[in-house]
């Protein structure tokens, strides 16, 4: 399943995409939440349509049953981006924060807009109060996300950390570990790149750009 489609999922109580609850705590009946979900799930569907008014009104009646449900604030963030608004898109994020304030899909969304709108270390702060261990299916997002506003700060050593841990809960990302292995050669780590290139170079033999970063690096080595 992909991303939404756990969280929709999740919204209704059938699976949880953050944390696995402890027992004897106090939880909503998934019945319960049924017509809010389904007012979210027409209101996606208007919004591929174009009804974005409509989409948003449906999505407002949601949230008024179901205030914690984190994919309607979500959504209703991006029909606001859709609209040219991004302040109300923030503000949106924001909301739902305040609503659901564990929940790490809106604290992945509001730091990417953060980081969008230039707020890097306001950005990196909200990613760092996410536990990857208890919400592994926005993982590789976090860590990329740290990689780029640490890169941006210069902070290229943690940078660099972020996108191996990145590309070790998503080992077949090869546009991450390219960017990774461009960033280990840039810092001259020598010994690193030349593992993460030949571990690169296993999983697509035929990419000519990783034979000759191979080389260029055996050379560096001594490796000849």
């Amino acid at each position: 399943m992909d991303l939404r489609e756990r969280e929709r999922l999740a919204s209704l109580g059938y699976i949880s995409a953050n944390t696995i609850p402890a027992p004897g705590g106090n939880f909503t009946d998934p019945k319960e939440r049924i017509e809010s979900f389904m007012q979210y799930a027409t209101a996606c569907e208007l919004q591929k349509k174009g009804s974005l008014a409509e989409a948003e009104r449906l999505l407002q009646q949601s949230l008024r049953a179901n205030p914690g449900f984190a994919p309607a604030h979500a959504k209703l963030a991006a029909i606001a981006l859709q609209e040219g608004k991004s302040s109300l898109a923030m503000e949106r994020l924001k909301r739902g924060l305040e609503q659901a304030p564990a929940d790490p899909g809106l604290k992945v969304e509001y730091a990417t807009h953060l980081y969008e709108a230039g707020r890097l270390q306001e950005a990196l702060t909200l990613l760092d109060l996410i536990d990857v261990a208890s919400a592994p299916a926005y993982g590789t997002t976090i860590y990329m996300l740290r990689g780029q506003i640490l890169e941006k700060q210069n902070d290229l050593t943690r940078a660099a950390d972020s996108y191996r841990a990145a590309l070790q809960m998503e080992p077949a990302n090869r546009p991450l570990g390219r960017k990774l292995l461009g960033l280990l050669m840039a810092q001259e780590r020598t010994a690193e790149s030349f593992d993460l290139a030949l571990q690169l170079l296993r999983q697509t033999p035929a990419d000519l750009g990783l034979v000759r970063a191979v080389a260029v690096i055996a050379g560096r080595l001594g490796r000849f």
